[in-house]
């Protein structure tokens, strides 16, 4: 999904604001679990990608552990 994001970033000039959102609110919103999933937000499930500012993962968290 972070490759997704950097794409609509410098190739079709979406705002980086808006990409992240289409690479999580929008997708957790469609599938049901915005409640769950999609932000990071007190009692959400703690799934974090951590990216630098070119959107290359430097960490994945799943349920609040570090996997990479």
């Amino acid at each position: 999904m972070s490759e997704c994001i950097k794409v609509a970033v410098t190739l079709s000039s979406v705002p980086e604001d808006e990409a992240i959102r289409m690479g999580t609110e929008y997708p957790a919103t469609f599938l049901g679990v915005l409640d769950e999933y999609g932000a990071i937000a007190l009692g959400r499930y703690a799934d974090i990608v951590v990216a630098d500012n070119q959107f290359d993962v430097k960490a994945v968290f799943r349920d609040g552990e570090r996997l990479v």
